[in-house]
């Protein structure tokens, strides 16, 4: 009985310590709940201020595109200004209640909140956009359509006049290059004489090719280079270019043989006269088979000219060999530039025979042999190229030799008259000539020269008041 008295007293102690233990234990409980659920609450307050925040900052990003865009919209940035804050302070209180219920679904709602809040408003400014650009074309169609049409006619009379320009400084720089061309030929090259306008055509395009890299010039940028040089008289760059023009491929055969033919011409002028004949050489052997008219004239010019050559270098035997060639390709050739090489042929034979003669003057039987074949190798070459003064100056001097005095002097008076190749220049080669393995009879023919050549610049004073060569000689010497 004692023992089920204590047993009912114990039980009802703990019936009564119990709940107060629970009571205990809940508060303690409720107390860090709540403690925690503040810091998590706070937490979350932050960020979901940062988000408002970052969502206003993409907003007034947006508005200042679309203000750039259109100034009829400035008042967009106010109207998105309240959007972001209904948005945050929205974003707040359902991240806030969201909390209570649970973090992650808050967080989601917010994101959510924050992306369609993002969507709407960039949906919103691209419609006010796109309505303010359609009001804006709508508006000024006429006026740009004026605008557009008025910059392109600009932009055609501006292309016109560029490519009026460039044509006018390639046409004359071609002009140029034609005239130099023409006086270049065969062995009496110079400077030629061309228009201001041609000059300036001609450098103004070869400046032009100087700003392009070498490796990537055309036939046509190292020909240009080569006339112009040749024409400033830089006569070393002018060969060096046309030898690059030559070696360009695809150019083809008859751009190659001119630019070969105006490089040795050009070492002629140089007086480089060795690689003169190896150029010729060059261009004979490449094209001697080809039966293109322009090629054949080339070719037919290299040989004529190497015989020029040869003839300073006193070589008689390659000289009458290259001209025995031209003349036995060419000779049936009707071409007016071609019967002119040719002659020049003849003419050479002629020459170098004469000095032969003067060689072995000692040898009356073999000196008439050589003189008179020489006079027929003259007489072809006047019968081609008619009034030519060289060859006339030529015959003069073989039929002096001959003992043909009226012949000679009839001969070498044409030709101090003749336009081609006479006067000064021929009077002063025809005493070089003449010092050339002397013998007695070169004093008459000597007296002879002078005196016509005295008549001739009597007549020349009397007619155009030129002074004679004394005069020059004497006004050069002062």
């Amino acid at each position: 009985m004692t023992r089920l008295l204590r047993l009912l007293w114990l039980s009802l102690l703990l019936s009564i310590a119990l709940p107060a233990t629970a009571e205990a234990v809940s508060r303690d409980d409720f107390a860090a709940n709540k403690e925690l659920l503040q810091l998590k609450l706070d937490s979350q307050r932050e960020l979901a201020q940062k988000d408002a925040e970052a969502v206003k900052a993409r907003i007034d990003a947006l508005e200042k595109r679309i203000d750039e865009q259109n100034n009829r919209v400035t008042d967009i940035g106010q109207g998105i200004d309240r959007f972001s804050v209904i948005i945050g302070i929205a974003s707040i209180l359902v991240t806030l209640l969201l909390t209570a219920g649970g973090f992650i679904g808050g967080f989601s709602v917010a994101q959510k909140a924050k992306r369609e809040a993002r969507e709407e408003a960039q949906k919103e400014s691209g419609k006010i956009a796109e309505q303010a650009s359609q009001e804006w074309f709508k508006n000024n169609n006429n006026t740009l359509l004026e605008t557009i049409e008025e910059l392109k006619l600009k932009a055609k009379q501006a292309h016109g006049n560029i490519d009026d320009e460039v044509d006018g400084v390639k046409q004359h720089s071609s002009q140029a290059m034609a005239e130099i061309q023409k006086n270049m030929g065969d062995s009496k090259i110079g400077t030629p004489r061309i228009s201001a306008q041609e000059k300036e055509a001609l450098k103004q395009d070869a400046e032009h090719i100087r700003e392009k890299p070498e490796a990537s010039y055309s036939f046509d940028d190292w020909n240009t280079r080569a006339f112009d040089a040749y024409n400033t008289e830089k006569y070393e760059d002018a060969a060096q270019y046309w030898k690059h023009a030559s070696c360009i491929p695809n150019a083809g055969a008859g751009n190659t043989a001119q630019a070969l033919l105006n490089r040795a011409l050009t070492l002629n002028h140089l007086r480089r006269n060795d690689e003169a004949c190896a150029t010729y050489r060059e261009l004979i052997d490449r094209y001697s088979l080809d039966n293109t008219p322009a090629i054949r004239e080339q070719v037919a010019k290299a040989m004529a000219n190497m015989a020029v050559t040869l003839e300073k270098m006193q070589k008689p035997d390659e000289l009458i060999s290259i001209c025995k060639r031209l003349i036995e390709n060419y000779s049936s050739d009707d071409t007016p530039t071609i019967r002119k090489q040719v002659a020049h042929a003849f003419n050479g034979i002629g020459f170098t025979l004469l000095m032969q003669a003067k060689q072995s003057w000692q040898d009356k039987t073999q000196t008439l042999t050589i003189l008179n074949t020489a006079k027929e190798n003259l007489l072809k070459s006047l019968q081609l190229n008619e009034n030519e003064g060289s060859a006339l100056s030529n015959l003069a001097y073989v039929q002096w030799l001959l003992d043909e005095r009226a012949a000679a002097e009839k001969s070498f008076r044409t030709a101090l008259d003749s336009p081609n190749n006479g006067g000064k220049n021929l009077y002063k080669d025809t005493l070089t000539d003449i010092d050339q393995h002397p013998i007695a009879e070169d004093a008459d023919f000597r007296a002879m020269v002078e005196r016509l050549w005295n008549e001739h610049q009597q007549q020349s004073t009397s007619q155009t008041h030129t002074p004679t060569l004394a005069q020059e000689e004497a006004t050069a010497t002062l």
